[in-house]
């Protein structure tokens, strides 16, 4: 074939320019994603606490039942923090403030509605192993949110590079 064919392929070897890739997250994000999983297998434990300390179930069907939607409840959970998860280690600033701003109005709502949460909460306040595993969530709940505000984190929200 003739050499000076201009719609010849180039002889030289064509390659694709290595682009880096998304900053890493930096610590304080992985900690806190990493304690929000903390708190749902919290949270799945005291599931499991109220179901077989609760009160007694009489009938077979209604004990699977009341499983059945104890295990509907942690898989709907484990979506919502996998999906959270993945956002916040993904650098969505948006992620931050849409948990931080739930995780706010909860702790302004116990403070407002103090007299329902009274109610709503006796029967847990009542075994001690539920009561120290809802304040040991808390302030996980509350570690992870403020790990999210660091300076280390609010650079990496911002698209800085990782400290």
């Amino acid at each position: 074939m003739n050499d000076s064919n201009p719609y010849a392929p180039p002889k030289a070897p064509v390659s694709d320019v290595g682009l880096p890739g998304p900053p890493s997250a930096p610590l304080h994000v992985h900690t806190s994603c990493q304690l929000m999983w903390v708190n749902l297998a919290l949270k799945t434990l005291d599931g499991m606490i109220a179901l077989f300390t609760g009160p007694a179930i009489t009938t077979l069907v209604a004990a699977f039942i009341s499983a059945f939607f104890v295990l509907i409840g942690l898989g709907i959970g484990y979506l919502i923090v996998r999906w959270i998860t993945r956002k916040l280690l993904a650098g969505r600033n948006w992620m931050r403030w849409l948990i931080t701003g739930f995780n706010v109005l909860s702790w302004l709502s116990v403070a407002f509605l103090w007299d329902f949460y009274k109610i709503v909460l006796a029967p847990t306040l009542a075994n001690p192993v539920n009561t120290v595993l809802l304040l040991v969530q808390s302030v996980i709940g509350i570690a992870a949110i403020v790990l999210l505000h660091t300076a280390q984190s609010r650079d990496f929200f911002r698209g800085g590079a990782p400290a």
